[in-house]
């Protein structure tokens, strides 16, 4: 029961974390970084596509809601596979409610057989996804995503500055336009 309670509180901690770095990077951004707006399902989904091609290291996400919708899981399958077989980590934290759904169940246990990773937590701040540490997707209305997206380009420090990966304490600091996404990033590789 402890363990199961401080489990809890990880999650808890890690989806705090990742809405500080969210309300962050939405700051900084508005100071000047780079960004462009995804207008409508289709347009991220091209986006999707094209970052499934040039992806160097990793996909990380927060996936949001209650299922997925079967066009949804279709077109991700189909980059997830593409992502995966160039050797590109796939790293998904789903929201609890998503376990109530059996569809939802099966695709990311498909996703695991081919080697992505999927966590579930009991809130999520957003949907979102980084690939490669440079670019994150959110919602342009979290609450409406078929609106689309906003795009956020904030090339950060090496993965071996993120605090899971520097042990000893010496990573350099990163600028404050790149402190989110290194702290968005540390959230979702740490959800447990």
């Amino acid at each position: 029961m402890e363990a199961d309670v401080a489990v809890r509180q990880r999650q808890v901690d890690a989806t705090r974390a990742a809405i500080a770095a969210i309300a962050t990077a939405h700051d900084g951004h508005h100071r000047g970084g780079e960004g462009r707006v995804l207008e409508g399902t289709d347009t991220v989904r091209e986006r999707l596509a094209e970052l499934a091609h040039t992806a160097r290291t990793e996909c990380l996400s927060f996936t949001t809601g209650r299922a997925q919708t079967p066009d949804t899981m279709a077109a991700e399958t189909s980059l997830n596979e593409l992502a995966l077989g160039r050797g590109i980590r796939i790293r998904n934290v789903y929201q609890e409610s998503f376990r109530n759904d059996p569809a939802t169940v099966a695709h990311a246990q498909r996703m695991a057989k081919l080697g992505g990773r999927s966590r579930t937590t009991p809130t999520l701040p957003m949907r979102m996804v980084i690939v490669d540490c440079e670019t994150a997707l959110v919602p342009i209305d979290p609450d409406n995503p078929r609106q689309g997206a906003l795009e956020l380009r904030s090339p950060v420090s090496s993965p071996g500055s993120s605090p899971s990966s520097n042990r000893s304490g010496a990573a350099r600091r990163p600028s404050a336009s790149r402190r989110w996404s290194t702290s968005a990033v540390w959230a979702l590789r740490n959800v447990s």
